[in-house]
């Protein structure tokens, strides 16, 4: 068998290719170029000589003045990714790249006090913002998962389900006790609109109050031992908000905040499927008589704690 002899590269190339993280193929995760695999590293050497042709640009591109990059900020000329990283390197501007879900790009780096981004696209072109304008954009556009990954909810929940509550009438109950619960898109307010039909439920006990003086518990961990697993998700404002409050934070801006809508709670777990009702009980009346259960019980434990031992006291 003849040995696949390592590929050199120059180091061009590798100055180039070790700003930036890549999505390893083998493990899914965001990886130095160093720890890709050789399959990996080739395509992306490929990609770079498709983009600077077959000179090393590094070395022999013409020299960028502080002139053309002050243009360059203000969107007057146009620059290569090549030659951006090359202006930050040589006046020894720190940066960052960073790889997006679309295998395009961004450069963020400070310059006279300010953050700036760079995304460069398919062509090797960059435009450049600064960072606030940057995540203004995006925000209007509603593509934030172009430049960071979509978490995965659903897996994660149902790798390790809890018990979720969900708030209901006398009525209801009745209904829901022969035929579970349907995914219904009429109970949508404003704020959730865009989630459509679906069963609504919280982690906290303490929610489901708002919508029904009957709380139900529903037995997930029992739901996923029967292989009955409706796809589990947050809802959709708050998933984005979380997004962009995390892209923010991967480009530098720290202080950046989304104000999320009043009505919307973190403890939501919104299911888009049928729960069937072996996996619901009545947990009690109103959830406002399990608190007041519950601390007459904590009451009664303490006074009988202080007649048989005071010294405890």
């Amino acid at each position: 068998m003849r040995k696949r002899i390592k590929a050199s590269y120059s180091p061009e190339f590798l100055q180039w290719a070790r700003s930036g993280r890549y999505r390893n193929p083998e493990t899914g995760n965001q990886v130095k170029f160093d720890s890709l695999p050789d399959e990996e590293k080739r395509k992306i050497h490929e990609r770079w000589m498709a983009l600077v042709g077959n000179q090393l640009s590094f070395p022999t591109m013409e020299p960028k003045t502080e002139e053309d990059f002050d243009e360059f900020l203000e969107g007057y000329e146009d620059w290569s990714e090549p030659e951006l990283l090359t202006y930050l390197r040589d006046n020894r501007i720190p940066y960052k790249a960073h790889t997006t879900p679309k295998d395009s790009k961004l450069i963020t780096f400070n310059y006279s006090g300010e953050k700036y981004v760079g995304e460069s696209d398919q062509n090797g072109e960059v435009s450049v913002q600064d960072a606030d304008s940057f995540m203004d954009d995006v925000s209007f556009n509603g593509n934030v998962f172009d430049y960071i990954e979509e978490p995965n909810f659903n897996d994660e929940f149902w790798d390790y389900p809890a018990p979720v509550y969900h708030g209901t009438t006398e009525e209801a109950w009745e209904d829901i006790k022969e035929n579970g619960l349907e995914p219904r898109s009429d109970s949508r307010g404003l704020t959730n609109k865009g989630t459509g039909a679906a069963v609504f439920t919280s982690l906290d006990t303490t929610v489901p109050e708002n919508y029904g003086d009957v709380l139900l518990e529903i037995d997930t961990k029992a739901m996923k031992k029967d292989g009955i697993l409706p796809y589990a998700d947050r809802e959709e404002p708050l998933i984005e908000a979380d997004a962009l409050e995390a892209l923010a934070s991967k480009i530098g801006l720290d202080n950046y905040y989304v104000d999320r809508e009043e009505g919307l709670d973190p403890d939501t777990v919104v299911f888009h499927g049928p729960i069937p009702p072996k996996y619901i009980s009545r947990v009690n009346n109103n959830v406002k008589t399990a608190n007041k259960v519950a601390h007459m019980w904590l009451t009664a434990i303490v006074q009988t704690a202080s007649k048989t031992n005071p010294k405890l006291l």
